[in-house]
């Protein structure tokens, strides 16, 4: 066993105390200058003002929703499916909100049956910071039948400028309730024929 003399372990034990603040101050000093990466996408179900995340409608109908994203820094790259039930609904588009501005290089925007494939990336050399909610795209949809589907953020990858992933993420998905189109109540029927047989009996009796 080493054993040391007063001098060299006093030496010794301010070393290791240097050693340990130098870590300690490092480490504060990423966590002040490189905060953790965060993220939130959302699909927003009737475009207006603020976040809708349901939509009622009906069978036949034509509908268009957004998807924002929100508080990221330096945002280079994404990918992200949208998943919905194809026997309820159809997607007819997508349309890109052009993100990155003229640096925007679309990857991909496939539509399939129940699912669209997105994917975008800056050919600038930095990301972009977005602290609201900014608009990535507008899908549209036609209702087949009537039925209940979610839209949901599925796969979602972002980059920032350095090709790393961008970490956490929350994702709010949206929610679609289709009925049949309405068909004129019972009651109002009851009385148009009431009124035609009424009209008919005057007719008769004139005759």
């Amino acid at each position: 066993m080493l054993t040391l003399n007063p001098a060299d372990a006093h030496l010794y034990e301010e070393i290791t105390m240097n050693k340990f603040l130098s870590t300690a101050a490092l480490t504060l000093c990423c966590l002040f200058f490189y905060p953790a990466q965060a993220a939130t996408l959302s699909v927003d179900m009737v475009p207006g003002a603020g976040i809708d995340s349901s939509l009622a409608t009906t069978k036949g109908a034509n509908f268009a929703v957004n998807i924002f994203i929100n508080d990221v820094k330096d945002l280079a790259g994404f990918e992200l499916e949208l998943a919905f039930d194809n026997s309820v609904l159809a997607a007819t588009s997508i349309v890109s909100a052009g993100l990155f501005g003229a640096d925007t290089f679309l990857i991909s925007d496939a539509i399939s049956a129940g699912k669209i494939s997105f994917a975008e990336l800056s050919l600038a050399f930095s990301g972009n910071d977005y602290a609201s909610d900014t608009l990535l795209a507008t899908v549209s949809f036609k209702v087949l039948a009537a039925g209940v589907s979610q839209i949901d953020l599925l796969n979602v990858l972002l980059s920032d400028a350095n090709g790393d992933v961008i970490q956490p993420l929350t994702l709010h998905a949206g929610h679609v309730t289709a009925t049949d189109i309405g068909i004129v109540p019972l009651p109002g029927v009851a009385w148009l024929f009431g009124s035609g047989l009424l009209g008919l009996a005057r007719l008769a009796r004139k005759n």
